[in-house]
Protein backbone atom coordinates (compact mmCIF):
# COMPACT_ATOMS: atom_id res chain seq x y z
CA UNK A 1 0.00 0.00 0.00
CA UNK A 2 2.97 2.33 0.56
CA UNK A 3 4.47 2.29 -2.84
CA UNK A 4 0.79 2.77 -4.48
CA UNK A 5 -0.19 6.17 -6.38
CA UNK A 6 -2.25 8.45 -4.25
CA UNK A 7 -5.40 8.20 -6.22
CA UNK A 8 -5.50 4.43 -5.27
CA UNK A 9 -4.68 5.42 -1.40
CA UNK A 10 -7.90 7.79 -1.49
CA UNK A 11 -9.32 5.21 -3.10
CA UNK A 12 -8.67 2.57 0.16
CA UNK A 13 -9.41 6.05 2.75
CA UNK A 14 -12.74 6.10 0.83
CA UNK A 15 -14.26 2.59 1.22
CA UNK A 16 -12.47 1.81 4.18
CA UNK A 17 -13.20 4.93 7.06
CA UNK A 18 -16.45 6.08 8.51
CA UNK A 19 -18.87 7.86 6.60
CA UNK A 20 -18.94 10.84 8.29
CA UNK A 21 -15.39 11.32 8.76
CA UNK A 22 -13.30 14.52 8.17
CA UNK A 23 -10.91 12.20 6.76
CA UNK A 24 -13.51 10.88 3.94
CA UNK A 25 -14.64 14.59 3.17
CA UNK A 26 -11.53 15.41 2.66
CA UNK A 27 -10.58 12.47 0.30
CA UNK A 28 -13.28 13.09 -1.79
CA UNK A 29 -12.68 16.81 -2.26
CA UNK A 30 -9.43 15.70 -3.41
CA UNK A 31 -10.62 12.34 -5.36
CA UNK A 32 -13.08 14.68 -7.56
CA UNK A 33 -9.10 16.68 -8.76
CA UNK A 34 -7.20 14.11 -9.25
CA UNK A 35 -9.89 12.03 -11.28
CA UNK A 36 -9.88 15.04 -13.94
CA UNK A 37 -6.53 14.32 -13.93
CA UNK A 38 -5.79 10.82 -14.63
CA UNK A 39 -9.32 11.12 -17.29
CA UNK A 40 -6.77 13.42 -19.45
CA UNK A 41 -3.61 11.71 -18.76
CA UNK A 42 -3.43 9.48 -21.72
CA UNK A 43 -3.73 12.44 -23.53
CA UNK A 44 -0.91 14.44 -22.16
CA UNK A 45 1.19 11.60 -23.04
CA UNK A 46 0.73 11.34 -26.56
CA UNK A 47 1.47 15.18 -27.18
CA UNK A 48 4.61 14.95 -24.99
CA UNK A 49 7.89 14.27 -26.16
CA UNK A 50 9.83 10.88 -24.79
CA UNK A 51 13.00 12.75 -24.58
CA UNK A 52 11.81 15.55 -23.21
CA UNK A 53 13.52 16.42 -19.79
CA UNK A 54 11.85 17.84 -16.74
CA UNK A 55 13.94 20.50 -15.18
CA UNK A 56 14.19 22.39 -11.75
CA UNK A 57 11.17 24.82 -13.01
CA UNK A 58 9.23 21.98 -14.50
CA UNK A 59 5.58 22.65 -12.93
CA UNK A 60 5.18 19.01 -12.91
CA UNK A 61 8.13 19.24 -10.23
CA UNK A 62 5.73 21.22 -8.13
CA UNK A 63 2.38 19.37 -8.51
CA UNK A 64 4.55 16.37 -7.27
CA UNK A 65 5.63 18.13 -4.03
CA UNK A 66 2.25 19.10 -3.72
CA UNK A 67 0.78 15.67 -3.98
CA UNK A 68 3.07 14.68 -1.35
CA UNK A 69 2.07 17.09 0.46
CA UNK A 70 -1.91 16.21 0.61
CA UNK A 71 -0.79 12.31 1.05
CA UNK A 72 1.10 12.69 4.21
CA UNK A 73 -2.45 15.28 5.49
CA UNK A 74 -4.61 12.37 4.32
CA UNK A 75 -2.40 9.94 6.06
CA UNK A 76 -1.88 12.19 9.33
CA UNK A 77 -5.81 11.99 9.30
CA UNK A 78 -6.13 8.46 8.84
CA UNK A 79 -3.31 7.77 11.60
CA UNK A 80 -5.68 10.11 14.19
CA UNK A 81 -8.80 8.54 13.55
CA UNK A 82 -7.04 4.64 14.17
CA UNK A 83 -6.10 6.38 17.27
CA UNK A 84 -9.40 7.64 18.01
CA UNK A 85 -10.94 4.68 17.43
CA UNK A 86 -8.37 2.02 19.14
CA UNK A 87 -9.82 3.91 22.31
CA UNK A 88 -13.17 4.38 21.75
CA UNK A 89 -15.55 3.48 24.40
CA UNK A 90 -18.46 3.31 22.11
CA UNK A 91 -17.39 1.02 19.14
CA UNK A 92 -19.38 3.02 16.20
CA UNK A 93 -17.78 0.57 13.58
CA UNK A 94 -19.61 -2.04 15.32
CA UNK A 95 -22.32 -3.46 13.33
CA UNK A 96 -24.61 -4.09 16.54
CA UNK A 97 -23.61 -0.76 17.79
CA UNK A 98 -26.23 1.42 19.51
CA UNK A 99 -26.48 4.35 21.35
CA UNK A 100 -26.58 2.55 24.48
CA UNK A 101 -24.19 -0.19 24.08
CA UNK A 102 -20.42 0.54 25.72
CA UNK A 103 -17.68 -1.40 25.67
CA UNK A 104 -14.56 -1.94 27.69
CA UNK A 105 -10.97 -3.76 27.74
CA UNK A 106 -11.32 -6.72 29.88
CA UNK A 107 -7.74 -6.69 30.36
CA UNK A 108 -8.23 -2.69 31.87
CA UNK A 109 -11.52 -3.04 33.00
CA UNK A 110 -11.46 -0.66 35.63
CA UNK A 111 -9.84 2.21 34.05
CA UNK A 112 -12.33 1.22 31.27
CA UNK A 113 -15.54 1.45 33.52
CA UNK A 114 -14.86 4.83 35.28
CA UNK A 115 -13.82 6.57 32.16
CA UNK A 116 -17.37 5.93 30.61
CA UNK A 117 -19.19 6.80 33.45
CA UNK A 118 -16.97 9.70 34.08
CA UNK A 119 -17.70 11.04 30.35
CA UNK A 120 -21.23 10.42 30.39
CA UNK A 121 -23.29 12.27 33.63
CA UNK A 122 -26.54 10.98 32.61
CA UNK A 123 -25.20 6.93 32.80
CA UNK A 124 -26.45 6.79 36.01
CA UNK A 125 -30.46 7.60 34.84
CA UNK A 126 -30.84 4.52 32.56
CA UNK A 127 -30.63 1.12 31.27
CA UNK A 128 -27.56 0.53 28.98
CA UNK A 129 -25.83 -2.88 27.40
CA UNK A 130 -22.17 -3.45 28.25
CA UNK A 131 -19.50 -5.77 26.10
CA UNK A 132 -16.12 -6.37 25.95
CA UNK A 133 -13.56 -5.42 22.83
CA UNK A 134 -12.74 -8.06 20.57
CA UNK A 135 -15.44 -10.40 21.64
CA UNK A 136 -18.73 -11.37 20.19
CA UNK A 137 -20.93 -12.10 23.30
CA UNK A 138 -23.87 -10.15 24.10
CA UNK A 139 -26.96 -10.08 26.20
CA UNK A 140 -27.89 -9.34 30.07
CA UNK A 141 -25.60 -11.60 31.01
CA UNK A 142 -22.59 -10.20 29.44
CA UNK A 143 -23.17 -6.90 31.32
CA UNK A 144 -23.67 -8.62 34.53
CA UNK A 145 -20.15 -10.19 34.05
CA UNK A 146 -18.74 -6.96 33.50
CA UNK A 147 -20.04 -5.08 36.14
CA UNK A 148 -19.39 -8.28 38.66
CA UNK A 149 -15.23 -8.37 37.05
CA UNK A 150 -15.29 -5.24 37.62
CA UNK A 151 -16.13 -5.34 41.21
CA UNK A 152 -13.55 -8.67 41.64
CA UNK A 153 -10.57 -6.12 40.07
CA UNK A 154 -11.71 -3.58 42.93
CA UNK A 155 -11.75 -6.15 45.70
CA UNK A 156 -8.16 -7.72 44.64
CA UNK A 157 -6.04 -5.03 43.49
CA UNK A 158 -7.04 -2.02 44.80
CA UNK A 159 -8.15 -2.97 48.33
CA UNK A 160 -7.24 -4.61 51.44
CA UNK A 161 -7.98 -7.51 53.17
CA UNK A 162 -8.51 -11.66 52.40
CA UNK A 163 -11.75 -12.86 52.56
CA UNK A 164 -13.59 -10.14 53.08
CA UNK A 165 -11.82 -6.51 51.44
CA UNK A 166 -12.70 -2.92 51.85
CA UNK A 167 -11.40 -0.14 49.12
CA UNK A 168 -8.27 1.18 49.91
CA UNK A 169 -6.21 2.96 47.20
CA UNK A 170 -8.84 4.63 44.96
CA UNK A 171 -8.92 8.44 44.50
CA UNK A 172 -11.66 11.05 45.60
CA UNK A 173 -12.75 10.68 42.03
CA UNK A 174 -12.48 6.94 41.43
CA UNK A 175 -14.87 6.70 44.90
CA UNK A 176 -17.04 8.65 43.78
CA UNK A 177 -17.84 6.83 40.42
CA UNK A 178 -17.35 3.52 42.16
CA UNK A 179 -20.61 4.44 44.53
CA UNK A 180 -22.10 4.88 41.17
CA UNK A 181 -21.30 2.09 39.79
CA UNK A 182 -22.38 0.31 42.58
CA UNK A 183 -25.67 1.59 43.00
CA UNK A 184 -26.72 1.24 39.32
CA UNK A 185 -25.20 -2.38 38.78
CA UNK A 186 -27.34 -3.42 41.57
CA UNK A 187 -30.33 -1.12 40.68
CA UNK A 188 -30.36 -2.35 36.99
CA UNK A 189 -29.05 -6.13 37.46
CA UNK A 190 -28.92 -6.76 41.12
CA UNK A 191 -25.22 -7.28 40.53
CA UNK A 192 -23.89 -6.59 44.49
CA UNK A 193 -19.80 -6.69 45.28
CA UNK A 194 -19.90 -9.53 47.80
CA UNK A 195 -15.74 -9.85 47.80
CA UNK A 196 -16.09 -6.24 49.58
CA UNK A 197 -16.72 -6.92 53.16
CA UNK A 198 -20.28 -6.58 54.94
CA UNK A 199 -19.07 -3.56 57.45
CA UNK A 200 -18.06 -1.51 54.76
CA UNK A 201 -21.81 -1.49 53.14
CA UNK A 202 -23.21 -1.24 56.44
CA UNK A 203 -21.40 1.63 57.22
CA UNK A 204 -22.02 3.09 53.96
CA UNK A 205 -25.49 2.97 54.44
CA UNK A 206 -26.32 3.14 57.79
CA UNK A 207 -23.35 5.24 59.10
CA UNK A 208 -22.75 2.48 61.75
CA UNK A 209 -21.81 -1.05 62.26
CA UNK A 210 -23.05 -4.05 65.00
CA UNK A 211 -20.49 -5.20 66.95
CA UNK A 212 -20.90 -8.52 65.45
CA UNK A 213 -20.68 -7.86 61.83
CA UNK A 214 -17.27 -5.62 62.61
CA UNK A 215 -15.63 -9.35 64.18
CA UNK A 216 -16.96 -11.67 61.80
CA UNK A 217 -15.58 -9.21 58.82
CA UNK A 218 -12.11 -8.14 60.42
CA UNK A 219 -11.72 -12.36 61.55
CA UNK A 220 -12.22 -12.90 57.38
CA UNK A 221 -10.10 -9.67 56.69
CA UNK A 222 -7.02 -12.09 58.15
CA UNK A 223 -5.09 -15.01 57.03
CA UNK A 224 -6.67 -17.94 57.28
CA UNK A 225 -4.44 -19.01 59.98
CA UNK A 226 -3.92 -15.88 61.66
CA UNK A 227 -8.93 -15.98 61.95
CA UNK A 228 -8.41 -19.48 62.97
CA UNK A 229 -6.03 -18.41 65.95
CA UNK A 230 -8.45 -15.49 66.49
CA UNK A 231 -11.77 -17.29 66.61
CA UNK A 232 -10.41 -19.65 69.11
CA UNK A 233 -9.64 -16.60 71.43
CA UNK A 234 -12.83 -15.53 70.97
CA UNK A 235 -14.65 -18.66 72.39
CA UNK A 236 -12.50 -17.97 75.33
CA UNK A 237 -10.01 -20.38 74.79
CA UNK A 238 -6.26 -19.70 76.02
CA UNK A 239 -3.46 -19.14 73.72
CA UNK A 240 0.00 -20.51 73.41
CA UNK A 241 2.35 -17.85 73.27
CA UNK A 242 3.56 -18.93 69.67
CA UNK A 243 -0.78 -18.17 68.68
CA UNK A 244 -0.44 -15.15 70.78
CA UNK A 245 2.43 -13.77 69.19
CA UNK A 246 1.03 -14.24 65.74
CA UNK A 247 -1.91 -12.28 66.29
CA UNK A 248 -0.07 -9.53 68.32
CA UNK A 249 1.66 -9.16 64.54
CA UNK A 250 -1.52 -9.22 62.48
CA UNK A 251 -2.97 -6.75 65.11
CA UNK A 252 -0.23 -4.72 64.68
CA UNK A 253 -1.32 -3.78 61.55
CA UNK A 254 -4.58 -1.66 62.88
CA UNK A 255 -2.16 -0.09 65.55
CA UNK A 256 -2.75 -2.33 68.28
CA UNK A 257 -0.22 -2.39 70.61
CA UNK A 258 -1.51 -4.71 73.57
CA UNK A 259 -0.41 -8.25 73.91
CA UNK A 260 -3.77 -9.98 73.13
CA UNK A 261 -4.87 -12.86 75.64
CA UNK A 262 -7.90 -14.51 76.43
CA UNK A 263 -9.54 -11.46 78.41
CA UNK A 264 -8.82 -8.99 76.37
CA UNK A 265 -9.09 -10.03 72.70
CA UNK A 266 -12.73 -8.87 72.24
CA UNK A 267 -12.29 -5.30 72.80
CA UNK A 268 -9.05 -5.23 70.91
CA UNK A 269 -10.31 -7.58 68.02
CA UNK A 270 -13.31 -4.23 68.28
CA UNK A 271 -10.88 -1.92 68.39
CA UNK A 272 -9.03 -2.78 64.88
CA UNK A 273 -11.83 -3.48 63.49
CA UNK A 274 -12.73 0.12 63.47
CA UNK A 275 -9.37 1.09 62.54
CA UNK A 276 -9.86 -0.75 59.14
CA UNK A 277 -13.28 -0.34 58.23
CA UNK A 278 -13.98 3.57 59.74
CA UNK A 279 -10.59 5.40 60.39
CA UNK A 280 -8.12 4.00 57.61
CA UNK A 281 -10.76 4.32 54.86
CA UNK A 282 -12.70 7.40 56.06
CA UNK A 283 -12.55 9.93 53.16
CA UNK A 284 -12.64 6.78 50.48
CA UNK A 285 -16.35 6.39 52.61
CA UNK A 286 -17.31 9.84 52.30
CA UNK A 287 -16.28 10.22 48.70
CA UNK A 288 -18.94 6.96 47.86
CA UNK A 289 -21.73 7.97 50.08
CA UNK A 290 -22.25 11.21 48.47
CA UNK A 291 -23.07 9.16 44.86
CA UNK A 292 -25.13 6.82 46.61
CA UNK A 293 -28.53 6.63 46.29
CA UNK A 294 -31.91 4.77 47.81
CA UNK A 295 -32.08 2.03 44.87
CA UNK A 296 -31.54 -1.16 47.62
CA UNK A 297 -34.25 -3.46 48.58
CA UNK A 298 -33.23 -3.62 52.65
CA UNK A 299 -33.90 -0.83 54.54
CA UNK A 300 -32.38 -1.96 58.04
CA UNK A 301 -29.58 -3.98 58.91
CA UNK A 302 -31.69 -6.62 59.55
CA UNK A 303 -33.05 -6.21 55.72
CA UNK A 304 -29.56 -6.61 54.71
CA UNK A 305 -28.65 -9.46 56.83
CA UNK A 306 -31.68 -11.68 54.86
CA UNK A 307 -30.48 -10.42 51.69
CA UNK A 308 -26.73 -11.89 52.01
CA UNK A 309 -28.28 -14.71 53.32
CA UNK A 310 -29.92 -15.47 49.90
CA UNK A 311 -27.98 -13.95 47.75
CA UNK A 312 -24.28 -14.12 49.21
CA UNK A 313 -22.96 -17.47 47.34
CA UNK A 314 -22.20 -20.12 50.70
CA UNK A 315 -21.59 -24.14 50.11
CA UNK A 316 -25.34 -24.79 51.00
CA UNK A 317 -26.95 -22.51 48.78
CA UNK A 318 -24.46 -23.08 46.04
CA UNK A 319 -25.27 -26.35 45.84
CA UNK A 320 -28.99 -25.80 45.71
CA UNK A 321 -28.53 -23.47 42.67
CA UNK A 322 -26.82 -26.04 40.42
CA UNK A 323 -29.77 -28.49 38.86
CA UNK A 324 -28.77 -31.31 37.50
CA UNK A 325 -30.47 -33.89 35.14
CA UNK A 326 -28.48 -37.09 35.41
CA UNK A 327 -29.38 -39.91 32.75
CA UNK A 328 -25.98 -42.30 33.32
CA UNK A 329 -23.58 -43.47 35.84
CA UNK A 330 -20.97 -41.20 34.30
CA UNK A 331 -22.84 -37.96 34.75
CA UNK A 332 -23.74 -39.07 38.54
CA UNK A 333 -20.09 -39.61 38.82
CA UNK A 334 -19.02 -36.46 37.40
CA UNK A 335 -21.73 -34.44 39.51
CA UNK A 336 -20.01 -36.32 42.91
CA UNK A 337 -16.88 -34.25 41.61
CA UNK A 338 -18.73 -30.95 41.59
CA UNK A 339 -20.24 -31.17 44.96
CA UNK A 340 -16.75 -31.97 46.69
CA UNK A 341 -15.41 -29.27 44.94
CA UNK A 342 -18.39 -27.01 45.79
CA UNK A 343 -17.56 -28.29 49.66
CA UNK A 344 -13.74 -27.51 49.33
CA UNK A 345 -14.23 -23.65 48.60
CA UNK A 346 -14.10 -20.61 49.26
CA UNK A 347 -15.86 -17.32 49.08
CA UNK A 348 -14.30 -16.21 46.11
CA UNK A 349 -14.04 -19.67 44.45
CA UNK A 350 -17.89 -19.84 44.96
CA UNK A 351 -18.61 -15.95 43.52
CA UNK A 352 -16.16 -17.17 40.24
CA UNK A 353 -18.29 -20.19 39.86
CA UNK A 354 -21.70 -18.11 40.20
CA UNK A 355 -20.33 -15.63 38.21
CA UNK A 356 -19.02 -18.37 35.11
CA UNK A 357 -22.68 -19.49 34.56
CA UNK A 358 -24.61 -16.31 35.34
CA UNK A 359 -22.57 -13.30 34.68
CA UNK A 360 -23.22 -12.11 38.51
CA UNK A 361 -21.94 -13.91 41.91
CA UNK A 362 -24.99 -13.36 43.11
CA UNK A 363 -27.61 -16.42 43.88
CA UNK A 364 -30.49 -15.18 41.66
CA UNK A 365 -33.70 -16.51 41.16
CA UNK A 366 -34.49 -20.31 39.65
CA UNK A 367 -31.24 -22.38 39.26
CA UNK A 368 -28.47 -23.08 37.01
CA UNK A 369 -29.30 -25.65 34.20
CA UNK A 370 -26.02 -28.27 34.47
CA UNK A 371 -25.95 -30.37 30.79
CA UNK A 372 -23.49 -32.70 30.10
CA UNK A 373 -22.14 -32.28 27.01
CA UNK A 374 -19.34 -34.79 24.99
CA UNK A 375 -15.84 -33.44 24.10
CA UNK A 376 -13.62 -35.53 21.98
CA UNK A 377 -10.23 -33.26 22.01
CA UNK A 378 -9.51 -30.44 24.20
CA UNK A 379 -11.83 -31.13 27.30
CA UNK A 380 -12.92 -27.12 29.25
CA UNK A 381 -16.05 -26.07 30.64
CA UNK A 382 -18.36 -23.65 29.31
CA UNK A 383 -21.63 -21.56 30.09
CA UNK A 384 -24.46 -19.59 28.47
CA UNK A 385 -23.93 -16.91 31.82
CA UNK A 386 -27.66 -14.83 29.54
CA UNK A 387 -29.56 -19.02 29.98
CA UNK A 388 -27.49 -19.87 33.16
CA UNK A 389 -26.53 -22.83 31.41
CA UNK A 390 -23.30 -24.75 32.44
CA UNK A 391 -21.79 -27.27 30.15
CA UNK A 392 -19.75 -29.85 31.86
CA UNK A 393 -17.62 -32.57 29.70
CA UNK A 394 -18.60 -36.13 30.00
CA UNK A 395 -14.91 -37.46 29.62
CA UNK A 396 -13.69 -36.14 32.60
CA UNK A 397 -12.44 -39.18 34.39
CA UNK A 398 -11.63 -38.27 38.14
CA UNK A 399 -12.03 -35.64 40.81
CA UNK A 400 -8.12 -34.83 40.04
CA UNK A 401 -9.18 -34.12 36.20
CA UNK A 402 -12.12 -32.30 37.31
CA UNK A 403 -10.11 -29.55 39.65
CA UNK A 404 -7.92 -28.59 37.11
CA UNK A 405 -10.50 -27.64 34.42
CA UNK A 406 -11.95 -25.80 37.12
CA UNK A 407 -8.89 -23.74 38.12
CA UNK A 408 -9.25 -22.38 34.37
CA UNK A 409 -11.79 -20.75 36.18
CA UNK A 410 -10.16 -19.66 39.16
CA UNK A 411 -7.44 -18.54 37.30
CA UNK A 412 -9.18 -16.63 34.94
CA UNK A 413 -8.09 -18.58 31.78
CA UNK A 414 -9.71 -16.23 28.56
CA UNK A 415 -9.78 -20.01 26.66
CA UNK A 416 -13.01 -20.23 29.12
CA UNK A 417 -14.12 -16.87 30.06
CA UNK A 418 -13.97 -14.72 26.60
CA UNK A 419 -17.65 -14.68 25.33
CA UNK A 420 -18.25 -15.00 22.01
CA UNK A 421 -22.00 -16.73 21.39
Amino acid sequence: MEDAPLFFKLIYLKNTILPKTPALQFANKVLQMDSLDFQFADQEDDNESENTAVTEEDPAMEVTNEDSTVEDSVMEVTNEIVLDEEYSDIEETNPDFDENTFFVDRYDIVNSLFRIYSENDSIGERTFTLRYKKETGVGEGVTKDVYTTFFTEIAQMHSAGLYETIPSSLTEEEAFLFGKIICHAYQTYRVFPFLLAKSFFEMLLFDQIRDEVLITSFTNFLMKNEREILLKALRGNDLTDSESNEIWVALGESNIRAKPKAENIRPLVLKAAKCEFVQKPFFILKSIQRSLKNVWSFESPDDMDAFYATSKPTVENTLEYFRFDVKHPTEERIQSYFERYVRSCDIAKLCLLVQFCTGSSSIGNGSVCVNFVNQEKTLKFRSKSCFKIFYVPRQIENIKQFNVLMGDIENGNSEVWEMHD
